[in-house]
């Protein structure tokens, strides 16, 4: 701070001392005699005042009201031995205030605004700074956006407010907090790291449930799949692991508290190792029954730091007991799962629990719909979906588009994924040069997949599914899940056999018959002219009494040859046949398959004859140990 601010100063009339008790003060709802108010107009800060707390005049169609800009600190002042007013760290609110303007839009505060401001409103108000053990002065910074504007953009105009409320400890006992695996409080790319009213507004109503149920808190989880420990509703959340302080590291979903960063620096000049990574629920659920986890506790500038005596996690009540280790009592709980989705690496997640769009299709409906490649059998049956086949028969490629195309020049195909791999689906075929070559499509991978190996299809979209497989996701994913062994202890046998035929349905009878081959109506009597004039048909009026050189340099008459086309394609056939073995024990289970496909297509001299051979099977090691293993 260089200078002192000139800060109007105007006192209330009366003090509400009097008629306050401080030995029952309920937090935040018990406000001192002033407030501190500045106003951004015209980029910069101006009209600093402390004036008496009371309401404030504002539109109704202010922006933060509609659009939510609106952020905010929390801090305390403390009555220390001998009279004297210490303020905790409030250079790292300055900070985070500022880091939480600038996500949202909005201007920073200068620092000596922000200090003096706080100064000032402190030596006013110093009597409402209770002097009991564990109290304190909360005070709240705030600053939201004030243009009386119906449009979404940013603010021109703010309001930068500080409040101060004597308050008692926010937690009078150890906690009760459940983990939340239902709603999110922050996604990736988000706001988490933000101290705006947002954040906490999406967090309301799964609180409320859980209070329902006794809880005082939550801890939330990772959006994506809801695995790894974040923060708590109020606080940042410490763990003591293998004595050893853990804590969720600070991202963009979790808030950087400074108390948690205060408890961080303590330790480590204490000796005490400290490990600041993603915590797992399982890790914390593990830790507990094995006795490795001995302490958790919250950790914030309201919560400061109180004690978590007990957990809740799906039907689990995890309770501290007095020598402060946790025992398990288990307690009863029905789910009831639907639409469940296998996503990445294997993860089973209920559909509407996913921030993106998945369709579905079973494997009986793929052989019912059976096509030599296997996703042209997906036509017609997901929304959104368009697939194209090209012109290299049975056993070409196709092009599949996820709701259109994402890009002009890239590849706007989706990746594709059998039992959680990523594969590469490219077409494997040669480029030809020349005016009449094209390139040669020699199918792809997906074509060699046996519909009768396949459980389901899953069809990922949205931006929001590249976030479980990366870049190269970004135009969504096909996951393919094949079957496994049978849940029967026999040996199971199945064997299936199918049959289509195809045909040429393109009529090409309205092709004129007046005029032959060439151009200028004019007779080809050159080699090269018959090269040159292949797909031209506006030579000469046909005359069969005429003779023509061909490209080859035979003589040919220069007559309309009926039916060349239509008896140029073939009558096709696809036989499919499958035979399959499966079995499982308590521990064990195996599917082997073995698949012969052969098709003649409509084309002369074109078909596939696939043999194809599967193998899947997995065995348990132990209630941890589980090997798989497919070919």
């Amino acid at each position: 701070m260089n200078e002192t601010l000139d800060i109007a100063i105007t006192k209330a009339d009366q003090s509400r001392l009097t008629v306050t008790d401080f030995s029952q003060l309920p937090f935040g709802k018990v406000f001192s005699d002033h407030m501190f108010l500045a106003d951004y107009d015209n980029g910069e800060w101006t009209n600093l005042r402390v004036i008496p707390y009371g309401p404030i005049p504002m539109s109704p169609a202010i922006s933060a009201l509609h659009y939510g800009q609106a952020i905010f600190e929390g801090m305390k002042a403390y009555r220390q031995t001998g009279g004297k007013i210490s303020v905790f760290r409030p250079e790292k609110n300055w900070e985070r205030f500022n880091k939480s303007a600038y996500r949202m839009s909005m201007p920073s505060i200068p620092q000596d605004i922000f200090m003096q401001g706080i100064a000032a409103l402190l030596d006013i108000d110093e009597k409402w700074i209770p002097s009991q053990e564990g109290y304190s002065l909360y005070i709240r910074p705030v600053m939201y956006a004030t243009d009386p504007y119906l449009g979404v953009r940013a603010s021109d105009s703010y309001t930068f407010a500080l409040l101060t409320t004597p308050t008692g400890p926010y937690y009078s006992k150890a906690l009760r907090v459940k983990i939340e695996t239902e709603y999110t409080r922050a996604d990736d790319g988000g706001v988490g790291y933000a101290k705006t009213a947002g954040n906490y507004a999406r967090s309301l109503y799964p609180f409320a449930e859980a209070m329902k149920d006794g809880f005082d808190q939550l801890i939330w989880t990772d959006a994506a799949t809801h695995e790894f420990i974040e923060e708590a509703g109020t606080a940042n959340l410490i763990f003591v692991l293998d004595g050893k302080l853990v804590t969720p590291s600070v991202r963009s979903t979790v808030l950087d508290g400074v108390t948690r960063d205060t408890i961080i620096k303590l330790a480590k000049d204490a000796g005490i190792e400290v490990e600041e990574r993603r915590v797992s629920v399982k890790e914390v659920i593990d830790g507990i029954e094995d006795g490795k986890l001995t302490d958790a506790f919250a950790a914030g500038t309201a919560a400061t730091v109180t004690p978590i005596g007990e957990i809740g996690y799906e039907g689990k009540s995890l309770v501290a007991n007095q020598q402060a280790n946790l025992v398990v009592v288990m307690t009863e709980k029905a789910t009831m799962l639907e639409n469940t989705v296998v996503t990445a690496l294997g993860i089973k997640r209920e559909e509407r629990s996913l921030g993106y769009s998945v369709s579905e299709v079973d494997g009986d409906g793929l052989k019912r719909a059976r096509e030599v490649n296997v996703i042209n059998s997906l036509a017609g049956k997901v929304p959104g979906l368009v697939i194209s086949s090209g012109a290299g028969g049975a056993a070409g490629s196709s092009r599949v588009i996820i709701r259109g195309n994402t890009s002009v020049s890239g590849n706007n195909q989706p990746l594709y994924v059998v039992d959680g791999i990523p594969i590469d689906n490219s077409n494997y075929g040669g480029t030809g040069g020349g005016q009449y070559a094209s390139g040669v499509d020699m199918g792809d991978a997906i074509s060699a997949i046996n519909p009768d190996d396949i459980d389901k299809i899953s069809v990922l979209k949205g931006a929001s599914a590249a976030a479980l497989y990366g870049s190269r996701a970004g135009n969504g994913v096909i996951l393919i899940t094949t079957k496994k062994g049978s849940k029967n202890k026999e040996l199971g046998i199945e064997f299936n056999s199918t049959s289509s035929i195809e045909q040429q349905l393109t009529s090409y009878d309205g092709y004129q018959s007046l005029y032959g081959q060439g151009i200028k109506q004019q007779v080809n009597t050159l080699q090269i002219q018959d090269y040159n004039t292949l797909n031209k048909s506006f030579g000469a009026r046909i005359d069969p009494s005429l003779m023509v050189i061909t490209g080859t340099g035979a003589r040919v008459p220069y007559a309309y040859v009926k039916n060349n086309i239509d008896g140029f394609f073939k009558t096709g056939a696809t036989f499919t046949n499958t035979l399959s073995f499966a079995n499982s024990t308590e521990n064990s289970s195996f599917r082997f398959s073995a698949s012969n496909l052969n098709n003649k297509d409509i084309i002369p001299e074109s078909g596939i004859n696939r043999n194809s051979f599967t193998f899947s099977g997995s065995s348990k090691f132990g209630p941890k140990v589980t090997l798989e293993a497919r070919a």
